[in-house]
């Protein structure tokens, strides 16, 4: 019986940051995607995106992950990868699709929520933190490094599939040409298949 209640308890709480996400996300030029549970925006050639999840841990607690890529990854992941039709359907696949270029980490934070009548100052503050630590993140990936790309290429080490993305987006083709095919060597495809084909394969096929 404690049980249930409990879940219907975090039913109701999850209900009410649905909603005050929703409403809060707006002003700040944000959408939320309730089914989803993703906030997510264009910003210049960015789109950044943040999952939150409220968990039960000593009370509640609202996990928060943050991340951000160049909007134009999805559009080369779906060129490649033969699905195009993609960049026209709406935006929020780009944050919760199962076929979409992977992001960089930006952040991680918890929030801890007692009841549902905190749910919109909280939000709001997960909004303003989201907003600042993305605009300090590119700030620092333009000043340090000039651009995403190469923030990737000098700091990102376990990521292939990021990393040939950024090469192509650099034109540097032989670089990704090379890790594809060091991966298939290897008998990674690339953790995504469509009609038969590894994404390595695609790379393969989209540079030659």
């Amino acid at each position: 019986m404690d049980v249930e209640r409990k879940t219907i308890t975090l039913k109701l709480l999850n209900k009410q940051i649905d909603q005050a996400l929703k409403a809060i996300s707006k002003p700040y030029g944000y959408k939320y995607n309730v089914s989803g549970g993703s906030i997510y925006k264009k910003s210049g050639v960015y789109f950044i995106t943040a999952f939150p999840f409220t968990v039960r841990n000593n009370g509640y607690k609202i996990n928060v992950r943050a991340s951000i890529k160049l909007y134009e990854y999805d559009n080369l992941f779906w060129n490649i990868f033969d699905m195009s039709d993609n960049a026209n359907q709406p935006e929020s696949l780009r944050a919760i699709g199962a076929f979409v270029a992977p992001s960089v980490e930006i952040y991680r934070n918890d929030y801890s929520i007692n009841d549902g009548s905190e749910a919109e100052q909280l939000c709001e503050s997960i909004i303003l933190e989201l907003d600042a630590k993305s605009l300090e993140f590119i700030d620092i990936i333009e000043r340090n490094h000039g651009c995403l790309d190469k923030y990737i290429l000098t700091e990102i080490k376990d990521d292939v599939l990021l990393t040939m993305l950024a090469y192509i987006h650099l034109g540097e083709y032989q670089n990704a040409k090379r890790l594809a095919e060091l991966e298939l060597s290897q008998g990674r495809g690339g953790g995504f298949r469509n009609k038969d084909l590894d994404f390595n394969e695609y790379i393969l096929r989209y540079i030659q």
